[in-house]
């Protein structure tokens, strides 16, 4: 059972990393409607200020309870969060508020100490509100994944990235159940948690394949290969008996690959921003893939294991 301190840092982890990632996939659904399913960009725009107010919430709590480690991970806030947000706005003639990126740069580190039962009240309380929301979202997900399948609603994003995008709201609403009943990780969930980010990674890798500009052939059969190796290293998740010593191995291998791929995506967005790199999706989107990537590597692989691979390399 999760004590006042653990239960209050794993639900601002948590929250602040899948509420940035869930509020801007609704960007992503919004830009891709046209004006006739304008009923659409209206509800994706109400789930993101839902999320942003979620968001707003959190972070009343963070100061003197988040390390300096993780502020500083990139799992927040990026190199490219600003370009790439001034670049959405060029192009897409849009203008974001800057708030919450500001309140994030400004949270004082610490580690949570004497943790009251009223905090833990108000951050549970949050921790339900999320719960609700983010069901609703996975409804409204769920339709438009369903009218896209059956040819009855038109959208620039693939039903398989709305599904993908199911599946990460499937991951916070569990994580989101057992902070309510308090339950601290075990070795099982674990691995399950390694794994669905994994697999969310090689997504990535398959959204930015269908992304980049095919004359870029360069950087399609790199990231295809990145697929691949996904793909294996999911496989021997899934064949691998649970035991420590596999599990190490797996959790290094996981690792390795999310370093890799992080200074790919990193190489992308730079040639992006440098004119080099033409890409059918709105650049914020990918500063939230790259963001992802980091909260994988800091908060799903242990701490134990980054050092170990530093060491090695």
């Amino acid at each position: 059972m999760l004590n006042n301190e653990k239960l209050l840092e794993y639900s601002l982890v948590n929250g602040l990393i899948y509420l940035l990632t869930l509020r801007e996939f609704c960007l992503n659904i919004y830009f891709s409607f046209l004006e006739n399913n304008q009923n659409y960009k209206d509800a994706a725009i109400n789930f993101y200020q839902k999320f942003s107010e979620l968001t707003n919430e959190i972070l009343k709590h963070t100061d003197g309870n988040l390390s300096e480690k993780f502020l500083t991970s990139g799992a927040l806030i990026t190199e490219y969060t600003i370009p790439t947000l001034k670049l959405t706005e060029k192009l897409f003639s849009t203008t974001f508020s800057l708030d919450i990126i500001e309140q994030m740069r400004n949270i004082k580190p610490g580690s949570p100490t004497n943790v009251s039962d009223e905090e833990i009240e108000q951050i549970t309380m949050i921790n339900k509100v999320a719960l609700i929301i983010s069901l609703n979202f996975k409804d409204f997900l769920k339709e438009i994944f369903e009218k896209e399948t059956n040819n009855e609603l038109f959208s620039y994003s693939y039903p398989f990235l709305i599904g993908k995008l199911i599946q990460e709201v499937d991951h916070y609403i569990l994580i989101l159940e057992r902070l309510i009943r308090r339950i601290d990780t075990d070795p099982t969930f674990a691995v399950r948690n390694e794994y669905q980010s994994l697999n969310l990674l090689k997504a990535f890798g398959m959204f930015l394949r269908t992304f980049i500009d095919p004359s870029r052939r360069d950087l399609i059969v790199k990231t295809q290969s990145f697929i691949i190796e996904f793909e294996n290293l999911l496989n021997e998740y899934k064949d691998l008996s649970l035991s420590p010593e596999n599990q190490k191995k797996l959790t290094s291998k996981g690792l390795n690959i999310s370093k890799r791929f992080k200074n790919f995506m990193a190489s992308i967005i730079q040639q992006l921003l440098n004119k080099e790199v033409y890409l059918i999706v709105e650049p914020l989107f990918l500063d939230n893939m790259y963001r992802s990537i980091n909260g994988s590597i800091y908060f799903v692989f242990r701490d134990d294991l980054i050092a170990e691979m530093e060491e090695d390399n």
